[in-house]
């Protein structure tokens, strides 16, 4: 699955608003028909992506739509309550953050956090996944006034965690740990939390235990036995 990765270098709490588009192959063309049409989809609206899915069954985007509809049906099933999701970090163990963060007003969207290894410490950042249309080549990144990337907290964002085996400190409660280059995907659902949708990684609640039966795979951090989201994407 390929990723539109910022330019960054960004490091610990330090903000950089940057390009999003990632290189092209070498015989690819941004400009062409198969580009327009996905960049014209709006991962929102499933049957606009399903238009693109008529249109290009085979096209570069076939997969990245296709897994954006998977998300996104899962994630509409999991808010009309007709699915259950494999585990759901209630907004309540998210700490007092996530509470200043809906004060930042960002609308809907699909945005992931990064981290990687970046000499001898670690650099962090925000990227979006190429499973989600993006009708601009540059993006301007929501940011809090401590100058932090603010997560989208509205009803039916994603957001996506590619931490390459290591930990992204979420929050003051939450880390999350993808497993190597995986992307872990989880939805904003109104009155119930944060709810995983895919991806392969660990969700780790700093000495707390998880509130929601519906979490068997959460566990405290003392115990030595990090949560693993066991599905594939």
């Amino acid at each position: 699955m390929r990723t539109l990765w910022m330019q960054m270098t960004v490091l610990c709490a330090c903000g950089l608003v940057a390009a999003i588009s990632g290189p092209l192959m070498a015989g690819e063309d941004a400009n062409g028909p198969d580009d327009a049409a996905w960049a014209k989809a709006n991962w929102r609206e499933p049957a606009s992506v399903s238009a693109y899915l008529e249109a290009f069954p085979d096209g570069r985007h076939a997969e990245d739509a296709r897994l954006c509809l998977k998300l996104v049906d899962t994630l509409d099933a999991i808010a009309s309550r007709t699915h259950d999701p494999a585990f759901v970090i209630p907004f309540t163990d998210m700490g007092d953050q996530w509470a200043k963060w809906q004060n930042v007003p960002t609308g809907k969207m699909a945005l992931g956090f990064m981290c990687q290894k970046a000499g001898a410490g670690v650099a962090m950042g925000v990227f979006v996944s190429s499973a989600f249309p993006v009708p601009e080549r540059f993006v301007l990144f929501p940011r809090g006034p401590d100058g932090q990337f603010v997560p989208s907290t509205e009803d039916g964002s994603v957001l996506m965690f590619k931490t390459n085996g290591l930990r992204y400190p979420f929050t003051k409660t939450v880390e999350f740990q993808s497993e190597g280059t995986e992307t872990l995907y989880f939805g904003v659902v109104k009155d119930r939390g944060l709810v995983y949708l895919a991806g392969k990684g660990s969700v780790i609640l700093n000495g707390k235990e998880a509130k929601t039966p519906m979490s068997p795979f959460l566990k405290r951090e003392q115990d030595g036995v990090p949560a693993h989201a066991n599905s594939g994407n």
